[in-house]
């Protein structure tokens, strides 16, 4: 007797041990998530939630955020260094440069001394009130006399000699050309000299002088002394008293964007379509071109379009438009260099995606978030998926790019790139404005508070805290924070709020299936839940609710369901591990 044969069932068993953060395309891999929120890389392979964030203070407007060694903020109208108010500003949002001890605010153009806690403007105005007196003068703005006709040849002697200046010299015998003749300017009132026309200016500033009689004196001059209300420029002699009004300017020109780079302040103009460099070491003076290597730098830009960004990169400056990407090399005026590379630039409203991390510089293109490493930009968002995004806001701590982007929709979405990993994951929609890089850490503002995200920096970390005691409370100080004043509070968000979602699975099995039986490996401090959706049906199944467990395996028996696809969704609050999802797949018939 002929028994009949037994068809066995097909079983297969996938296990995902390796969870690779977020992927929200139609080519999401098992162990991604297409949908994600507050979930993170730090323990990869392990999937875990990302790290509490922590309150500083309140803000009532955020207008700026900036890291040195010291945190600087503006808040509304007022400037904030190392915890302490500075000064006012005007009400708009800030770009804050560093320069050596100088920190340097625009469009104000306010520059604090961070050694020695004053601030001054960058510009500088005067306008006449009284008489002024030109009249010749030495290097040093000591007064000269001369004769318009040959005097005794007396030792140091001055002669006006058909308007060039000469000296007698003993020595040899003679009437000597004197190479460069100067002028000292002063402004008397009431019969005596106002010592506050030199206020505001220094020794070295190039000036415009603007309403002298004589036209030769207007126009840019170096300031060879300037002190007890002398200045003092090279100028062929004059001496004459005027009671029109003139006008002395410092100035600094308007510019969209700046950076710093080899003690210059570098900057550009959408409006005049140029590149502005500082003189050396001085942020103060941009129109200094006497031929020397501490001269001030313009360039004129013909690409088409706006500026978008600028930003210091591998020894270069960096000026972006929407399509290229403008370098400025060089040690010095005489030999700085600009090129221009037809290329994914920064979009328009992302500026402040420009970041350094590694030696590569992340940033917002149209396309999408690019790394470049001075050759071309290389496209690492793929895995954010076809979104329009826009207004990107970033800043980067240890390995990460934290980048905060706005939808179509206007919602906001803040993402982190582990580029040690090459992982993107998404952590929530906190609209952020700023962000500012620090040891270890990154503080952030929002629309109403400053805070910070922590990294794997804390306690042990790279960078740990200091900790000691104010009363009967236990506070810890990170570098850059003092006592009293900017005090962490230990004000963490409440539990986190985590999920996902994964991609459809199955879908490499042509026939139908079933889940006959799931096996997750997990340790949680929370809540954490797991739902089933079959065939893309929108009806979610719970299958696990746990709270507060060791590292387990957890057995889930299914409810045999004949389906073509299914995918699941991961939720809760706290900190979990998940080590692994296993699932047995049985195989039934074709569809």
């Amino acid at each position: 007797m002929m028994l009949p044969e037994i068809n066995y069932i097909e079983q297969s068993k996938d296990i995902i041990e390796v969870f690779g953060g977020y992927n929200h395309t139609e080519a999401i891999k098992d162990g991604q998530f297409f949908e994600m929120t507050n979930l993170s890389a730090d323990n990869y392979p392990v999937l875990s939630a990302r790290n509490r964030r922590e309150f500083v203070k309140e803000i009532n407007k955020p207008n700026g955020l900036t890291y040195t060694d010291k945190l600087a903020y503006v808040d509304g109208t007022e400037f904030y260094y190392n915890s302490t108010k500075i000064c006012d500003v005007s009400d708009s949002e800030k770009t804050m440069v560093s320069m050596g001890a100088y920190l340097c605010i625009f469009p104000d153009k306010i520059i604090l001394n961070t050694e020695t806690g004053n601030y001054f403007d960058m510009e500088a105005h005067y306008q006449s009130k009284g008489i002024i007196k030109v009249e010749p003068s030495t290097l040093n703005g000591s007064s000269i006399e001369y004769s318009e006709y040959e005097p005794a040849h007396v030792d140091g002697a001055y002669w006006l000699d058909e308007g060039v200046l000469k000296q007698w010299s003993n020595t040899y015998g003679m009437w000597l050309s004197v190479p460069t003749a100067y002028v000292r300017i002063s402004e008397h009132i009431d019969g005596e000299i106002n010592e506050q026309f030199t206020d505001g200016f220094e020794e070295g500033d190039t000036v415009t002088f603007e309403g002298f009689l004589e036209e030769s004196l207007n126009g840019d001059f170096s300031l060879y002394s300037c002190e007890n209300g002398y200045m003092v420029i090279g100028s062929a002699v004059n001496q004459f008293e005027q009671e029109d009004v003139i006008n002395i300017d410092r100035t600094a020109p308007d510019m969209d964007f700046v950076c710093e780079l080899n003690n210059r302040l570098w900057g550009c103009s959408s409006k005049n379509h140029e590149i502005y460099a500082s003189k050396l070491g001085d942020p103060t003076n941009w129109r200094a071109y006497a031929g020397l290597v501490s001269d001030s730098y313009a360039v004129t830009v013909g690409s088409y379009g706006d500026f978008t960004g600028a930003i210091a990169h591998m020894g270069n400056v960096l000026f972006f438009k929407e399509g290229c990407v403008i370098k400025i090399y060089g040690t010095e005026p005489s030999n700085f260099t600009k090129t221009e590379i037809y290329c994914r630039g920064v979009e328009k409203g992302s500026e402040k995606s420009l970041a350094v991390l590694n030696e590569i510089l992340y940033y917002k293109s149209k396309d999408g978030i690019c790394a470049y490493d001075g050759t071309l930009p290389t496209s690492i968002s793929a895995d954010l998926g076809n979104e329009r995004y826009r207004n990107a806001v970033a800043g980067v701590t240890l390995n990460k790019y934290y980048v905060s982007m706005q939808d179509v929709n206007g919602n906001r979405h803040l993402f982190v790139y582990d580029t040690s990993k090459g992982i993107w994951n998404r952590e929530d929609d906190e609209d952020i404005r700023f962000f500012a890089g620090a040891a270890g850490m990154l503080y952030y503002m929002n629309e109403d508070s400053l805070n910070i995200v922590r990294t794997q920096g804390k306690g042990k970390g790279l960078y740990p805290g200091m900790y000691f005691y104010v009363g009967k409370k236990r506070t810890e100080l990170y570098p850059g924070m003092i006592y009293p004043g900017q005090i962490i509070n230990d004000e963490y968000e409440e539990n986190i709020e985590w999920s996902c979602e994964t991609g459809d699975m199955g879908t490499e099995y042509p026939d139908s299936k079933y889940i006959s039986k799931i096996v997750v490996r997990v340790k949680t401090e929370g809540i954490f839940k797991m739902d089933i959706q079959y065939d893309s049906d929108g009806v979610w199944e719970p299958i696990l609710d746990i709270n507060d467990t060791g590292k387990s395996s957890i057995t889930i028996p299914i409810k045999v369901r004949r389906c073509d696809h299914m995918k699941f969704r991961l939720r809760g609050t706290g900190q979990f591990r998940l080590y692994s999802i296993s699932k047995c797949i049985e195989m039934g018939s074709e569809p």
